[in-house]
């Protein structure tokens, strides 16, 4: 529930301001306009769901990467996909959370961009749920098989990590040893490099502009090891 806006007297100057904004607003765009003033409002003096509004702003994860030629194969794909599932559920287990909603972004060869997303059956950050569900996203949004330039994952709407699992009876996985799996993963890439530990299917690539990185996505390669003490600044 949204609280009032509190009294102009007993605002600061800088929000005292934002006030006399509300009729310009008003003039300019009538009521869509004066429902983005009250959001900016709430902002500006911390009151109501402009606090809850930046916390639900900042309680996401995503990952995203551009490939070095169009992607046309829905193998090389789901491959990036592979990679990028593993590095927002590595982020999502480091920070101690589940996300209940993923989402996959694609962006063609002509600039048009598309997203899709789904609520998740129970929130997770499992790299082979986060995976299939991003897989399963993927084939709805590409029907069309346009070739793809940009490709994304944004999981959000986080739950503590402890968050309940929904089991369901024909349901065989083990979920508790994927768990044990995957943090044993991030502690083994903790102590001795992301390197350390990768799937075989990023072995076995083909020879070809640049093969996708296991963990794809946000800092390229080449500026995670760059040292730059070491640059002269001219």
């Amino acid at each position: 529930m949204q609280g009032p806006v509190p009294d102009v007297r007993s605002a600061p100057r800088s929000v005292r301001r934002t006030r006399s904004e509300k009729h310009r607003i008003r003039r300019k765009g009538g009521k869509r306009h004066e429902e983005e003033y009250t959001v900016m409002w709430r902002r500006r003096t911390g009151h109501g769901a402009g606090r809850e509004t930046d916390r639900r702003c900042s309680d996401e994860k995503r990952n995203s990467t551009t490939a070095p030629s169009d992607i046309q194969d829905p193998g090389k794909a789901k491959m990036i996909l592979l990679a990028l599932s593993e590095t927002v559920g590595t982020r999502l287990r480091k920070a101690g959370v589940k996300a209940e909603v993923l989402s996959v972004g694609i962006r063609n060869f002509e600039f048009g961009s598309a997203e899709h997303q789904m609520i998740l059956e129970n929130p997770t950050n499992l790299t082979e749920e986060l995976y299939h569900a991003a897989c399963r996203l993927l084939d709805e949004l590409w029907q069309d098989r346009m070739p793809i330039r940009q490709i994304g994952i944004h999981a959000s709407r986080l739950r503590d990590k402890d968050a309940p699992r929904q089991l369901h009876l024909f349901d065989s996985t083990d979920y508790v040893k994927l768990e044990k799996l995957d943090h044993t993963v991030d502690e083994i890439r903790r102590r001795y490099g992301n390197d350390s530990v990768m799937r075989s299917v990023f072995l076995k690539q083909e020879d070809g502009p640049r093969p996708i990185d296991h963990m794809e996505g946000g800092i390229s390669r080449e500026k995670r090891t760059v040292d730059y003490a070491e640059i002269e600044i001219q």
